[in-house]
């Protein structure tokens, strides 16, 4: 069954039918009927219709003679798997099909319609078969025998499609007869399913008494490596009882032992060296006896060039040390003429090597101030660029702008 809806075309305000199967439209003249199937046709075929709107008393064209309006025309057509709805007028010109819509659709069927009123070649020309138009005779009476006998040839092999309806019905059949053996079956694998209640809690306590195992076998390894370890604190209080005649032995006090031990590798040494000595003196036995100096002079000697060799050497890492620090100065070690003097110039040097290291600090906190000073810098511009204007005078900043503190 076909529902069809005309709105303001020609002569009718609002009419709809329904058509099932063969349809006829009966009635006195000039009431409609042409217009209505008129409707149906330009709507299938996306015909001009500008003459056709109805126009209301309230139309510009009626009261100011404009030559364009709002005035619209709609033809509505709804089946099983078909919604058409055709919209025509001055400013629309719109398709709305199984709720997709068309705007701007161009003169003749839609592409998307063919599928469903597609002329179909009759003799020499093509013929819309869901809709004929006025004063046209009944199809085919029109046509020459020939045409006439093609057409019902071609209508002969509904047949063949009429076949394949009864095989897609079997076909339906068999699959209803079939849902209904696998409807049997869901219902007794329901019924089934019910032997399965309770079945989550016994996996429930089957996994409670797994753990339960698992905690008892490892109580069982525990006992088990007790009993080991009874054993073997049994065998070691036998070995103490074997052993409790050892407490009275006092062992000696290793302190004296090491010092003799010590005293023993001196005296080894010694008597190498002393051994080494005679030797050598037995090779002198035809040498003059040799005068040794005082021991006194030439310890205080010794004391004397100790300290000076002190001083050099503590005079050349200060100067290896002044010479890293300031490369374009260059030292000079002074000459170990006067101790005096040399202790006076070492004096003015440490007093240069602590201007040094105070001029140091001050560089290094001015770099740091410096450094804050930048962040300080940056935070602000930031800052400004976010706020966007100056907060002073109220005025925009340019995103490129640099912000001078």
């Amino acid at each position: 069954m076909i529902e069809v809806e005309v709105r303001d075309f020609q002569s009718i305000e609002r009419a709809s039918i329904r058509i099932d199967g063969f349809t006829a439209l009966v009635g006195r003249s000039n009431i409609g009927k042409s217009a209505f199937v008129r409707a149906v046709q330009a709507a299938i075929t996306g015909a001009p219709v500008g003459a056709y709107v109805r126009h209301n008393t309230l139309c510009p064209r009626k009261t100011r003679k404009l030559k364009e309006c709002r005035c619209q025309c709609s033809v509505h057509v709804k089946a099983d798997g078909f919604d058409m709805l055709w919209e025509k007028g001055d400013f629309i010109n719109r398709y709305t099909f199984n709720g997709v819509v068309y705007d701007k659709v161009n003169q003749g069927t839609p592409d998307f319609l063919l599928p469903f009123v597609a002329p179909i070649k009759v003799g020499e020309g093509k013929e819309l078969l869901q809709v004929a138009e006025q004063f046209r005779p009944i199809f085919l009476l029109d046509q020459t025998g020939t045409v006439i006998a093609d057409v019902l040839g071609d209508v002969a092999q509904l047949d063949r499609i009429n076949t394949a309806m009864r095989l897609v019905e079997k076909d339906r059949r068999d699959a209803v007869s079939t849902r209904k053996v696998r409807k049997t079956d869901v219902t007794n694998l329901e019924h089934k399913l019910g032997d399965y209640e309770g079945l989550d809690a016994s996996l429930a306590a089957v996994r409670v008494t797994e753990e339960r195992y698992k905690a008892i076998k490892a109580k069982r390894d525990d006992a088990y490596a007790m009993g080991i370890y009874q054993e073997r604190l049994s065998i070691i209080r036998s070995d103490a009882r074997a052993l409790s005649g050892v407490n009275s032995i006092i062992p000696p006090n290793p302190v004296p032992v090491l010092d003799k031990l010590k005293t023993f590798e001196k005296v080894s040494v010694f008597a190498s060296l002393v051994s080494d000595r005679a030797i050598a003196i037995r090779g002198l036995t035809g040498i003059e006896a040799i005068k040794l100096p005082e021991t006194a002079d030439m310890w205080g000697k010794f004391e004397t060039f100790k300290r000076l060799d002190g001083w050099v050497s503590a005079l050349y890492v200060f100067q290896a040390w002044f010479d890293s620090r300031l490369p374009a100065t260059k030292t000079t070690v002074p000459p170990l003429v006067n101790l005096s003097q040399v202790s006076e110039k070492h004096a003015l040097l440490q007093g240069l090597v602590k201007r040094a290291e105070a001029v140091t600090s001050a560089i290094a906190s001015l770099e740091k101030q410096i450094a804050e000073t930048e962040q300080e810098e940056a935070e602000t511009d930031q800052e400004f660029k976010a706020l966007g204007v100056c907060p002073t005078c109220g005025q925009p900043v340019h995103p490129s702008a640099h912000v001078a503190a």
